[in-house]
């Protein structure tokens, strides 16, 4: 299956996000290649899980973004029993030089990519590093991130639905 017919796909039983600031579970993402078997992040990060069907598989699509610095991303994995495929990662980081919104991901059939690591062998980084990236901004309002904002640009992204009724905790 290929990232871009995933994202295409009409999503499925989408669940609805919790925002948290604490330490993901591994069951929430879990990655058997990591130390600890979770999603790395810390606590100065806010993160959700949305998760959902499309193409006969089921997905987990990590939101974060960090509270204090400009730097957001999104990792989405197909479901594998008690792991996770990683698809694609979105991330913007202002520490990237130059800095913009850009993915990793490996332009090939998902069945070719390793479960348990979130950053799979043979990920292509687009645009290249180093070079111009087409949307610098971090927001489009300018606007501080803040979780329902994440929530709305992880939905543009993946192309699946969310109503208000989601948790913000």
């Amino acid at each position: 299956m290929l990232l871009k017919d995933v994202i295409r796909a009409p999503k499925r039983k989408v669940t609805e996000a919790v925002w948290s600031q604490e330490k993901p579970q591994r069951r929430v993402f879990p990655l058997s290649c990591k130390s600890g078997g979770c999603f790395p992040i810390t606590r100065k990060w806010r993160w959700s899980v949305v998760e959902f069907e499309a193409e006969s598989s089921h997905f987990r699509l990590m939101i974060a973004y960090h509270v204090e610095v400009p730097a957001f991303q999104m990792v989405l994995g197909e479901a594998i029993k008690n792991d996770t495929r990683v698809l694609v990662r979105v991330e913007y980081d202002v520490a990237h030089n130059p800095f913009g919104w850009h993915v990793h991901t490996l332009c090939e059939d998902s069945l070719l990519i390793s479960a348990g690591m979130i950053k799979p062998l043979g990920q292509r980084r687009i645009p290249a590093a180093g070079s111009k990236h087409s949307r610098s901004e971090y927001t489009l309002s300018g606007d501080s991130m803040n979780d329902i904002m994440a929530l709305e640009i992880a939905a543009k992204w993946f192309r699946f639905g969310y109503q208000t009724t989601f948790r913000i905790s």
